[in-house]
């Protein structure tokens, strides 16, 4: 019975998860051009609008800052995120000259909006194919919205994972590690080359023989 109740509390909080004005544009604009757009929402608050909005709810305006949607005729046929320009330059490409085709992700997951019933289960689907972001569509596979890990975890309290989730259900078994002397271009570059979102910094020391023997001091996220 109470699984049942938190299903339907939650599922109500699957709506209000929804970014209904991603950032969107055309697979032939320049790259930088698409990147710009991701920097100029997350820095801009000139207008009354939009500084209502960040307000209100910062955790969207983040998430919406965080990736351009690449349309074709309202359908997604590709995305860029904040990660993949990270992963770029940790690998240094240069952007000049390079079409938003040229970067995307594609083909790229999508979700309909008739199947958002249960905040657990879209969780789960990013989680299994390890993405941030879940463009929304409608029957027609047209653009509805996005919603992200952040946006939807943002429904959940903590209690209910507590009582629903087992730790090895949700937690990373591949841990990649760097010494806290290691650069952020390091750090950005290990991360592109083990296809992870953050690294666990580490302090070696004497006697260390696996990594379970070390002991993790920060965890870093170039992002964040």
């Amino acid at each position: 019975m109470y699984i049942s109740n938190l299903s339907t509390k939650t599922t109500q909080n699957l709506i209000a998860a929804i970014i209904r004005d991603p950032i969107t544009t055309s697979a032939d604009v320049a790259a930088k051009d698409a990147i710009a757009l991701m920097s100029n929402a997350r820095s801009s608050c000139s207008l009354a609008s939009d500084l209502a909005t960040i307000t209100a709810n910062p955790i969207q305006a983040d998430a919406r800052a965080s990736c351009v949607l690449v349309l074709d005729a309202q359908q997604v046929v590709g995305i860029l995120t904040e990660r993949d320009v990270v992963r770029l330059s940790a690998q240094g490409q240069t952007l000049e000259n390079l079409r938003v085709s040229d970067v995307m992700s594609s083909p790229v997951l999508t979700l309909q909006e008739s199947a958002l019933t249960d905040i657990f289960a879209v969780i789960s689907t990013i989680q299994q194919h390890q993405v941030r972001h879940l463009p929304i569509v409608d029957r027609q596979n047209d653009l509805v919205g996005l919603v992200t890990y952040e946006t939807l975890r943002q429904g959940i309290q903590p209690v209910d994972l507590l009582r629903l989730r087992l730790a090895q259900e949700i937690m990373q078994t591949r841990v990649v590690v760097a010494p806290p002397s290691a650069s952020l271009l390091a750090i950005a570059q290990r991360m592109a080359q083990n296809r992870v979102s953050s690294v666990v910094i580490v302090e070696p020391g004497a006697g260390i023989k696996s990594i379970a023997d070390l002991e993790p001091i920060a965890d870093v996220d170039p992002i964040a």
